[in-house]
């Protein structure tokens, strides 16, 4: 499990420390705080804070009113525990807690933004400040911060790199103009335009690393990589959910812009040709709203194309000089441990020219030096430029030298396995996790990973496998002439349908604590693997479809995305429609309705509600109640629960006890639907299903405003804990709220 370091003064700062833990623990990672984890002593020593740094896997840092206890002038413990680790090169985070401060702790803090290696911070305001730190904490660790999460069980001398080739690119005259236009007033969206390979990312990333180090922008950095976004519709989901919004309440740009308003940020959209490319005026319109409706956010593009967007600065990214072609090839080959003699260095210039300073193509033809001399890698490489340019179906001029340079490394690429493993990668659009490949591939991917490693194809970055996105388009192309295409297509849809289906019922047996987190990494891989079901019709996948559509969107529902629930239920509806599923097709339906109106679209979630009804008649009384038919609603409930008695499903009989309490309530009838609905509360605490018993107690709430308060706030109360139980942290802070206002 990975650890996080809390340091900071302990006295003063409980409140505090327990929210960050609070956060971590959401996450599934272990907190070392040194209250409970040191031995008891009068006071602290160096070597006991100095092991605890060491032991951690992430250093995070409040930085509070107080300096503390100090082992000599000037050197605090939490200064010492600072500096420890920066020196061991942990990942640090920083949240500067606002206030006044002593004297020796805003020098203290002064020296900690001073320094320029890259580490996040964030500033946390007084008003609101535990919740905030909470939320901030869960922001950083899931969106903002790239983890060094633990490489794969390789030798020492395969480990991955924790960033792609491409990062390395020396781009000094360039990155000096995008410096330049980065602090322009008129620049607020600047677009990197240029072909793929050619350094887009690399250089958006560059600027995140130096700005981020220098505090440039103090409410935080945010990459949003879009090369699996094809809707504005989907990009607002991602904003949201990077953001950790409330999806009812941001349902447009405009909304979105008006809450991004004020705020100090960089956002970078990664990729954004593919959004272009899907909704080319849909997606241009989002950004234009955003620019136009809020003040301090910059916008940061990098895209095969323009924005077309009125206020746009585009920096068209040239290829690289020849001294930097050479000086990217020589640091490759030499992390490869390769040594160029006098023979190669006539052939090597010829070979650069012919990359017309692509990186990309670079980066994946130094590794080559590893079995061939710079000569034998200037005859293959020329060899496969003509294959391509001679061959017939595609146009000559739109290929580039990172074309030829992928076509090499894969054609010298022997190893049957790793030739499959890299085709199979380009399914997983979110990365792959080691016990994923291992699953799918039956077999442990060691060996195939550390082949393509070798030759630049593959990178690990938050303990997941990627492809850059050009490399992942080639993969694709091979990915087609695969001959076990279909058998491991199959694999791959059913382990996400089986993953999907084990974090639902995690989830509805109040399981879900640790499940969050991980759907949110895998929703691009599971639309894949929605996709790949799509492709097998012949082969009996689209009730599969069907199903993984529906256990997902109550995921997505739970992780508050329904907009990506409503875009993967469109797609298991048509299949239910296809195979004359009419369950299926009304559960699709039905969650649809459900979705719609979770993001009160209140008109659209009629609508699903309506299609589902004539199909699926054992919840047409929910449906009946939330279309606001009443009596015809309480019919169906008082009909249906000696029908849950008969066959003893209690989590059945008190949903409709609880369903008729409110209808009870709509009638006028508030005291025996109280008595009701308490009851029901019961039965779903005996079960144990929290989940249910706090949702029940907070819309009773909601639905009795004239009740009384104290009545009410015992109800809130209850809930909220009940939330708790079942790591509905937001929830939870949602009764409070409430709580509150009584």
């Amino acid at each position: 499990m990975i650890t996080v370091f809390i340091s900071s003064t302990i006295e003063d700062l409980h409140p505090e420390r327990q929210a960050v833990k609070n956060a971590l623990a959401e996450l599934g990672l272990h907190p070392l705080l040194a209250e409970e984890t040191m031995p008891a002593q009068s006071l602290p020593s160096k070597e006991a804070c100095a092991r605890a740094v060491a032991s951690c896997d992430i250093y995070l840092l409040l930085l509070g009113a107080k300096f503390g206890y100090e082992f000599e002038p000037g050197l605090s413990v939490t200064r010492f525990e600072f500096e420890t680790a920066r020196r061991l090169q942990k990942p640090i985070l920083v949240f500067y807690l606002e206030g006044e401060k002593e004297k020796k702790q805003q020098k203290f803090a002064q020296q900690v933004g001073d320094f320029k290696e890259g580490y996040f911070w964030r500033s946390i305001p007084e008003a609101g400040r535990l919740l905030r730190l909470e939320a901030e904490v869960r922001s950083a660790i899931l969106n903002d911060y790239e983890m060094r999460m633990k490489a794969l069980d390789l030798p020492e001398d395969e480990r991955f790199s924790d960033v792609p080739w491409e990062f390395f690119i020396p781009r000094r005259e360039i990155f000096k103009e995008l410096l330049r236009l980065s602090k322009t007033p008129s620049a607020r969206l600047l677009t990197l335009v240029g072909p793929g390979g050619i350094g887009k990312t690399a250089l958006a990333n560059e600027l995140a690393r130096r700005q981020m180090a220098a505090g440039s922008y103090p409410e935080g950095i945010y990459i949003i990589p879009c090369e699996a976004v094809q809707s504005a519709e989907i990009l607002l989901s991602e904003f949201i959910r990077r953001f950790r919004l409330d999806e009812k309440e941001i349902k447009t740009p405009r909304q979105l812009a008006q809450y991004l308003r004020e705020r100090r940020l960089l956002l970078i959209l990664d990729n954004f040709e593919t959004t272009l490319a899907g909704d080319p005026a849909g997606a241009s319109a989002f950004l234009e709203t955003l620019l136009r409706y809020s003040a301090a956010p910059r916008f940061l593009v990098t895209s095969r194309e323009t924005c077309q967007v009125h206020g746009e600065r585009t920096l068209e990214i040239t290829p690289m000089t020849g001294p930097e072609s050479r000086a990217l090839f020589l640091k490759i080959a030499g992390d490869c441990n390769c040594r160029l003699s006098e023979a190669d260095q006539k052939p090597l210039e010829t070979l650069l020219k012919e990359m017309d300073g692509m990186p990309l193509a670079v980066a994946l033809c130094a590794p080559q030096l590893q079995w061939l001399s710079a000569a034998a890698l200037l005859a293959e490489w020329q060899k496969e430029s003509t294959r391509l340019l001679s061959r017939p179906g595609r146009p000559a001029e739109r290929l580039t030298s990172v074309d030829f340079s992928l076509n090499l490394s894969f054609k010298r690429l022997q190893d049957p396995a790793a030739r499959l493993l890299f085709s199979l990668l380009s399914l997983f659009k979110g990365g792959a996790e080691e016990a994923a490949l291992e699953s799918i591939f039956q077999a442990p991917p060691a060996r195939a990973l550390a082949e393509l490693r070798r030759r630049c194809l593959v990178f690990v970055q938050e303990g997941r496998v990627k492809l850059l996105e050009p490399v992942r388009r080639f993969a694709a192309q091979q990915w087609e002439n695969q001959t076990v295409q279909a058998e491991y297509s199959g694999r791959f849809a059913n382990y996400y349908a089986e993953r999907v289906a084990q974090w639902e019922d995690d989830r509805f047996h109040n399981r879900g604590g640790a499940v969050l987190p991980l759907f949110k990494r895998e929703t691009e891989n599971i639309f894949s693997a929605a996709a790949c079901l799509a492709e097998a019709e012949n082969a009996g996948g689209l009730p599969q479809l069907t199903d993984l559509a529906v256990n997902a969107a109550r995921l997505f529902a739970w992780a508050g995305l329904s907009r990506r629930g409503i875009e993967l239920l469109n797609s298991g509806a048509a299949a239910a429609l296809k195979t004359g599923n009419r369950s299926g097709e009304a559960n699709c339906y039905s969650n649809l309705g459900e979705l719609y109106f979770r993001i009160s679209e209140n008109e659209r979630a009629r609508e699903e509600f309506e299609r589902a009804l004539p199909l699926y008649r054992e919840v047409g009384s929910k449906l009946y109640f939330l279309i606001s038919e009443n009596e015809r609603a309480r019919e169906e409930f008082e009909r249906a629960l000696p029908l849950y008695r008969e066959v003893g499903d209690k989590l059945g009989e008190a949903a409709c006890q609880c369903n008729l309490g409110f209808c009870e309530i709509r009638s006028g009838q508030a005291e025996t639907a109280i008595g009701r609905i308490e009851e029901a509360v019961r039965y779903f605490e005996s079960l144990p299903h929290f989940f249910n018993a706090a949702l029940a107690l907070e819309k009773l709430s909601d639905a009795l405003p004239g009740a009384a308060a104290k009545q009410r706030r015992a109800w809130l109360q209850k809930a909220a804990g009940y939330y708790r139980r079942v790591g509905g942290e937001q929830d939870a802070q949602g009764c409070e709220e409430k709580l509150g206002g009584l």
